[in-house]
């Protein structure tokens, strides 16, 4: 019962989504030159989860070829399993209440490998006077939902925390210009919240500097609140009572049994053979007459009827140079930012301190090399063996220590001697690796709300999707890549030359 449960699950859900993205391949036909029939041909350039996902949705009417320069698909999501661990370099997660990520896991029959926060593991940590400090509970991000543990925290002076809860008393902002999150939260909360509790949090969720980051791009949901609501406080308490009425038990935080390369080769997987040309460098982007001439580095020239970017926006500008200098140097405007991932494993007994939740966060003011620091093998199960703790350090980020002429080995010792202090951490790890990933994240400044939308809409049958415009996180970047599919396919759709087969 339970398999014809979720076979017909995902069976709606394939049924929406062919609604939204197209029929069957063996549908949409476009005529060639020669007046053969044939199915308009895509080309996708990158095979990141964004271009892959985009390929996923293309593929049901469209003849799909995704280009790759590396190696490898998955783009920044790269899962490792070494020596009996399960090692994560790049994301591991997916936010619930941004559904695109678990939907599209749900359509591909993974939705009993989705893993919630073990218990306890929603609470998180931040740095502060060089001390590990727990954020208050009923804290949604940076955003209080309660008042009772705000008083007992020592995170904030007996005036922060007066400010804190003034919020509810603080006129809302009408102007619809974008502002830094710095700005907003100072605004709602006070500037003691704002250093010791949320620029931690949004600096290391984005490896960003937050006193930059745009509050429309990054803090959507709590900006959507103060416009509706006119306050944070009075939003939160609406949106939690609708949960609570709904008694539906959400997970905050998802993670995949096996890590999230799953995702990457289930999307892979449901691709035709062929589709995926990784090694493939494409050197240049031609417009021929309502076509695209693709040339990749063999020499060999590739024709499509429309093209996806899903490269990072540097690369992205590059090609489109000479196509249209004006949208590619909004392109390359686009900023980006390093950071590494620092996989360690310890023996329990080496860990001196009591860890509780997922991890922490440090500021800025600290001073430290660190950005963040997961739990892992507390945050899901099945990261680490009985009787070790793993950890997942972050180094690096805007405004941070430069990574440039760091080796891998020294980014381990630089973490693991971070730590010592923090975790009150006993002797060397039983292992350790780090991997760098240089101008990998996209920095959503302020301004990158309206430069998005900007670069969505991409040029006559040409979108991009993903990192290229700015998306952050596997949520958004999955959005951002269904939201491409669905506009080329109508573009396609809706193109001379192009029919519905009967």
């Amino acid at each position: 019962m339970r398999q014809q449960r979720r076979s017909v699950g995902r069976c709606a859900a394939r049924h929406r989504a062919a609604q939204q993205y197209g029929a069957p391949r063996r549908g949409t036909l476009a005529r060639g030159s020669d007046g053969v029939s044939r199915q308009p041909r895509v080309a996708v350039i990158g095979a990141g989860i964004s271009g892959l996902t985009a390929a996923y949705r293309l593929q049901r009417s469209c003849d799909v070829t995704v280009f790759e320069a590396s190696d490898r698909i998955g783009g920044q999501i790269q899962t490792e399993e070494r020596g009996g661990l399960l090692l994560e370099w790049g994301p591991d997660s997916l936010v619930a209440h941004k559904p695109a990520g678990e939907l599209l896991c749900r359509e591909l029959g993974l939705g009993d490998r989705l893993l919630p926060l073990q218990s306890g593991g929603a609470r998180m940590q931040v740095v502060f006077d060089g001390r590990l400090h727990q954020v208050p509970e009923g804290f949604l991000m940076i955003a209080p939902t309660r008042l009772a543990p705000l008083l007992t925290t020592p995170l904030l002076s007996p005036a922060g925390l007066l400010r804190a809860a003034f919020e509810r008393f603080v006129p809302a902002r009408h102007e619809t210009e974008d502002e830094s999150v710095q700005c907003f939260v100072t605004r709602r909360w006070g500037r003691e919240l704002y250093e010791r509790i949320a620029e931690p949090v949004l600096g290391g969720l984005f490896s960003a500097d937050a006193s930059r980051l745009s509050a429309q791009a990054c803090i959507s949901r709590m900006h959507g609140l103060e416009s509706e609501y006119g306050s944070i406080a009075k939003g939160l308490k609406k949106m939690l009572a609708a949960q609570r009425e709904s008694n539906r038990p959400r997970a905050v935080v998802y993670g995949l049994d096996g890590g999230m390369g799953v995702l990457v080769d289930e999307l892979a997987a449901q691709l035709p053979e062929g589709a995926l040309r990784t090694r493939t460098v494409v050197r240049s982007l031609r417009p021929c007459g309502t076509r695209w001439r693709v040339e990749i580095d063999s020499g060999e020239c590739f024709e499509a009827d429309a093209v996806l970017l899903a490269c990072p926006a540097f690369a992205a500008a590059r090609l489109l140079s000479d196509v249209d200098p004006a949208f590619a140097a909004e392109l390359d405007a686009l900023e980006y930012v390093s950071c590494a991932t620092v996989n360690l494993l310890y023996d329990a007994s080496a860990v001196g301190t009591r860890l509780r939740g997922f991890g922490f966060f440090v500021a800025r003011s600290e001073g430290s090399p660190l950005l963040a620091c997961n739990y892992t093998s507390l945050k899901f199960k099945g990261r680490a063996p009985q009787g070790c703790v793993m950890l997942r350090a972050f180094l690096g980020g805007a405004g941070r220590e430069t990574l440039d002429g760091i080796d891998n080995g020294e980014l381990t010792r630089i973490a693991h001697e971070s730590l010592v202090p923090l975790l009150n951490l006993r002797g060397a790890p039983r292992f350790g690796r780090a991997r760098a990933f240089r101008n990998a994240m996209p920095h959503p400044v302020v301004g990158i709300a309206a430069r998005r939308e900007r670069l969505a809409a991409g040029l006559p049958n040409l979108a991009l999707c993903g990192t290229a415009c700015g998306a952050v996180g596997l949520p958004d970047c999955i959005e951002s890549a269904e939201k491409a599919a669905q506009r080329l396919a109508a573009v396609i759709k809706c193109s001379e030359g192009f029919e519905q087969a009967g």
